[in-house]
């Protein structure tokens, strides 16, 4: 007596399957790296080691202008308590500035202390409701943006980001 399995031809089918599955995926994924592999060789010798790299999100500057990404750091701050428990948010905030090509963000850095307690009283005057909205987001964004750009003259913040945003 023989202790073989009988063999199951729909497991070797989806075995099978799974195989070429794999196999194309890979296969796509090298095509894919190849042409990653292209475009980056092409835009390194289409760029000069000096000039700013412009991607999709960063606005045109004007002439004798340029935007940069400044990180403007973490806050962690109270919100405003209407009703209920105290809530917290922490967010890290990164700044798109037009900054003169002179100047090279002297304004923002040499305003930065006080810029940061104009915000952090923008927090404690939002509600956590306010804040959780995808809309509230975005009026938070441009609030922060009109606080800093009406303290500066030479620089201007295009653009504000968040790259952490957390309420607790």
């Amino acid at each position: 007596m023989s202790n073989k399995a009988p063999k199951n031809p729909l497991l070797f089918l989806l075995v099978l399957v799974n195989t070429i599955g794999a196999l194309y995926l890979l296969q796509k994924q090298f095509s894919y790296q190849s042409e990653v592999d292209t475009a980056i060789t092409k835009s390194k010798e289409g760029a000069s080691p000096d000039s700013p790299k412009t991607l999709p999100h960063i606005p045109k500057a004007k002439a004798e202008h340029k935007v940069v990404e400044y990180p403007f750091g973490d806050f962690s701050v109270n919100l405003a308590r209407p009703s209920g428990p105290q809530r917290f948010i922490k967010v890290t905030i990164t700044l798109l500035v037009e900054t003169p090509l002179k100047n090279d963000l002297t304004e923002i850095i040499n305003k930065a202390p006080s810029l940061r307690d104009d915000i952090i009283a923008l927090f404690n005057n939002q509600s956590p409701e306010e804040v959780l909205k995808l809309e509230g987001r975005s009026v938070l964004k441009n609030k922060i943006k009109e606080v800093i750009n009406s303290a500066l003259k030479d620089d201007e913040v295009l653009q504000v980001l968040f790259t952490r945003f957390m309420i607790s």
